[in-house]
């Protein structure tokens, strides 16, 4: 999955960035898993449409938590999550994001985890830690490390 990347401290405005423009080219990782697990990962898929359309709105509307838009949006200020959002998009670079495992919280199954290895277009590589949240029946970023 080629998503857009850039970190900013203590937030996953993160995932949703890239402003190098181009062609993407989108390898869904979600066929490997089955339920919740499945669903998670399908948020990191619809995380990269969402960057690839720049579609901020979506992004802090409904793939991060609550908790996360207002961090992201306290450290923007005034501009709010989806400008924050905006200007990552249009301020980072693109990378391969390839889901590699999804782990429920065995004790407390609102909480997931997923690795995701990031690849960047100068073939660096790294492993990224994406937490979620259940948010009523979604399954939201809640923090990345």
């Amino acid at each position: 999955m080629r998503l857009r990347f850039a970190l900013v401290p203590a937030t996953v405005v993160a995932l949703a960035a890239s402003g190098c423009g181009g062609a993407t080219k989108n390898n869904d990782t979600t066929g490997k898993f089955t339920g919740q697990q499945k669903v998670i990962a399908q948020t990191v898929e619809d995380l990269q449409t969402a960057t690839e359309k720049s579609n901020e709105t979506k992004i802090c509307g409904s793939l991060i938590t609550t908790q996360l838009q207002q961090q992201i949006a306290a450290k923007a200020g005034a501009k709010g999550c989806a400008a924050a959002v905006n200007s990552a998009i249009k301020n980072s670079d693109q990378a391969d994001l390839t889901v590699k495992s999804v782990t429920i919280d065995p004790s407390d199954p609102a909480k997931a985890t997923a690795v995701v290895n990031e690849k960047t277009d100068k073939n660096k590589s790294r492993t990224v830690t994406l937490q979620f949240a259940k948010q009523g029946t979604s399954w939201r970023i809640s923090s990345l490390s």
